[in-house]
């Protein structure tokens, strides 16, 4: 069996006419990527602003029952909340509702110097409990 291969234009190196291989073009510089320290501070900022909104359920304090679920949200550069969804839910609807609207209720930040110049996307565990 033979196997072929394919040379993409660009992409390796390649002989000239005297036979002497010299490199493709270059690539091109890769998007620019915020620093983890940018978007962990970020993350913690946001965080502390739908935690801070987190309002627990009369229902979840009277049964004495906690849950947690994950969001995932996309923010823009001003800080507008462009979605909201639950990526992993928690068996109490209770608990679902109280963590996104907390997010819905946050203000949350415009993006730090250093962060994407578009839309971004995170995802934020929370724990909402009522036997605390």
């Amino acid at each position: 069996m033979r196997i072929f291969r394919r040379r993409l234009p660009g992409l390796y190196p390649h002989a000239d006419a005297a036979g002497s291989a010299h490199p493709g073009p270059a690539a091109p510089p890769p998007a620019p990527i915020a620093s983890p320290t940018v978007m962990a501070r970020y993350a913690s900022e946001v965080r502390a602003d739908v935690l801070a909104q987190l309002t627990v359920p009369q229902i979840l304090i009277d049964a004495g029952l906690s849950g947690d679920c994950v969001l995932e949200f996309t923010v823009a550069p001003d800080g507008t909340l462009l979605s909201a969804s639950l990526l992993t839910k928690s068996g109490l609807s209770a608990v679902n509702q109280a963590a996104l609207a907390a997010l819905r209720a946050a203000r949350l930040p415009a993006f730090l110097p250093g962060m994407p110049a578009g839309p971004h996307r995170f995802t934020l565990p929370v724990h909402v409990a009522g036997n605390s």
